[in-house]
């Protein structure tokens, strides 16, 4: 009976450590989802795109869309991405 006992006892702190180390794989899990939405400042975007700007013609903005006024870009997600219009274009 102790014997049978220690084994069942054992048994139990297993399911316990496997139940801990799933916990821990979820919020790792959850830590590198939530990090790839991570905010980049300006230097770190000029790495990525090399300085340039994102520009496109399809656009839309809120009176006559002229030069230096603000602008979006439909990002296809059901939003819009916000920019500033130059030369007819709408720069991100």
């Amino acid at each position: 009976n102790i014997l049978s006992r220690g084994i069942d006892i054992y048994l139990e702190c297993l399911k316990m450590i496997k139940g801990l180390t799933n916990q821990l794989n979820f919020f790792k899990m959850k830590k590198s989802i939530l990090n790839l939405g991570k905010t980049i400042n300006k230097a770190e975007q000029k790495e990525i795109n090399g300085g340039r700007r994102a520009c496109s013609p399809f656009f839309f903005c809120a009176f006559d869309c002229e030069d230096g006024d603000a602008c979006a870009v439909p990002n296809g997600m059901g939003g819009a991405n916000r920019g500033t219009i130059v030369n007819g274009q709408c720069c991100l």
